[in-house]
């Protein structure tokens, strides 16, 4: 939306940043009249180093109801604890026929197979996506699905692969499950009287059934503020995203991959003394300053970039980059914290988790 509004009314990146920054303050009231704060979900709506995203993998095929999803559901709700927040996407596993072998390969490789399966056509599998859910919770899950006939299993998605840059592309919003609320869309703001929003359940699916309540959300502020999105290889058709997340901040643009990476010799010193233990475990920690600069730099753009904050003197933000420990053989998550600096075309290293 916002990427058609400029081009339309051809406006420059300081209206951009007044405009956007008027729908997020509208939004905040939105959500305070719902009795929601924005800062509480915080970890649904932002990756994780510590927790896990998985995808439970449904065989439609073996679905008498043409309601798939509702079927899926009725088995998925009951499971959900109370205290947890989550971001929820779904959707079918689309592939053309020319795509097939593609799609059962990166599939097969991925997949924690539960139940015996017969591949037929990638359309056949429904797909839920959940972040933010530990090593219990994913087992919770696949033991509390092993027993439904239509379950094949889950993916663990925590890391990069052919098949998460995949599923970033095709799952779609769905739900936010924020402890006991469902935050649901709900269609045609302007067709409220007075703006009030009613908290109807969109999909139908039987939240209430299992003791949630659904919390109406326009679909307009759910797909600029609540729509998770998985992290992914920023390739060229979205690279838009990242310019307007710091647009959101500031009128200040620059392309990240145009930025410097600096790393201050103290700070250096603080992370090798401070972070040894995650450093190590990435196997960077051998790397001089020089190194690591250009590290974090070849990774910088091969994702996304959030909890963005700016108090008036640092514009700040975080991206989470992965390395290959090859001991361990297999992937690290580093959590990378930087100040943008415009007017430097710098970013400099504030932290490392």
């Amino acid at each position: 939306m916002l990427e058609v509004t400029q081009e339309y009314f051809n406006l420059d990146s300081k209206t951009m940043y007044t405009e956007i920054n008027k729908i997020f303050d509208n939004f905040i009231d939105f959500l305070k009249s719902k009795e929601i704060s924005y800062e509480s979900l915080k970890t649904c709506l932002t990756p994780s180093i510590k927790k896990n995203e998985i995808v439970l993998v449904f065989d439609r095929m073996k679905i008498e109801s043409n309601w798939y999803g509702n079927s899926v559901f009725e088995k998925i709700i009951p499971i959900f604890e109370k205290d947890t927040s989550h971001s929820i996407l779904c959707g079918d596993y689309v592939g053309d026929k020319d795509s097939q072998d593609v799609l059962e390969r990166i599939l097969e490789e991925s997949l924690e197979v539960t139940n015996i399966f017969n591949y037929e056509h990638s359309n056949q599998f429904y797909m839920v996506y959940l972040n933010n859910v530990s090593e219990l919770m994913m087992k919770k899950f696949n033991d509390g699905l092993r027993n439904y006939n239509a379950y094949v299993g889950f993916i663990n998605l925590t890391y990069k692969s052919h098949l998460k840059t995949y599923l970033a592309l095709t799952l779609a919003p769905t739900v936010i499950k924020y402890k006991e609320y469902i935050l649901n869309i709900v269609e045609g703001y302007d067709r409220y009287e007075g703006g009030y929003i009613p908290d109807e359940n969109l999909y139908g699916y039987p939240f209430e059934k299992f003791g949630f309540k659904c919390k109406g959300i326009p679909d307009d502020f759910y797909g600029l503020f609540l729509s998770y999105k998985i992290e992914s290889e920023v390739i060229n058709s979205f690279e838009n995203d990242i310019k307007y997340s710091i647009n959101s901040l500031t009128d200040k643009i620059i392309d990240l991959r145009d930025c410097k990476v600096i790393i201050e010799d103290s700070k250096y010193t603080y992370v090798h003394k401070e972070k040894e233990n995650q450093l190590k475990k990435a196997e960077i920690l051998t790397l001089d300053k020089f190194k690591l600069e250009k590290a974090i730099k070849e990774k910088i753009f091969s994702n996304y970039i959030y909890n963005m904050t700016y108090n008036g003197h640092i514009l700040k933000f975080n991206i989470s980059i992965e390395f290959f420990a090859k001991k361990m053989k297999k992937q690290v998550k580093i959590l990378v914290s930087l100040e943008y600096n415009p007017n430097l075309k710098s970013l400099r290293l504030l932290t490392m988790f």
